[in-house]
């Protein structure tokens, strides 16, 4: 009987993990137009808010409606951004090439820096 719920458990995660595969193909089709959305925003909207703000009387909510707008703008790429780490972390998709050796030469060059503290010692 648990050999049987185990089977069953397996086959639920390979469910699983099928779904978050078909989900982060799904949002990596639809990651660069939401950060070229999100780089179009920064530079419209603020200009937009700029224009309103030398036309209008309450020049102060004009610019908190434009510091506000960028800071969230940025914040929505941010969480874009982290959104396509976290689910190549949990896939285990590895990074470029180049970031991967740039990745070793960092860990080369710590590695040196302890010896050359273990021979001082």
């Amino acid at each position: 009987m648990l050999k049987k719920d185990f089977n069953k458990q397996s086959i639920d995660d390979s469910e699983i993990v099928k779904q978050i595969k078909a989900e982060f193909e799904d949002f990596s089709r639809k990651r660069k137009k939401y950060i070229k959305f999100g780089f179009v925003s920064i530079l419209v909207i603020p200009f937009i808010l700029m224009i309103l703000m030398f036309s209008l009387e309450s020049k102060i909510i004009c610019l908190v409606l434009w510091v506000s707008a960028i800071i969230i703008i940025s914040s929505v790429i941010i969480a874009i951004e982290y959104t396509d780490f976290k689910y190549k972390k949990l896939l285990g998709i590895s990074q470029t090439p180049k970031e991967d050796d740039e990745d070793k030469d960092d860990i080369d060059n710590r590695d040196n820096e302890y010896s050359k503290k273990g021979d001082n010692i």
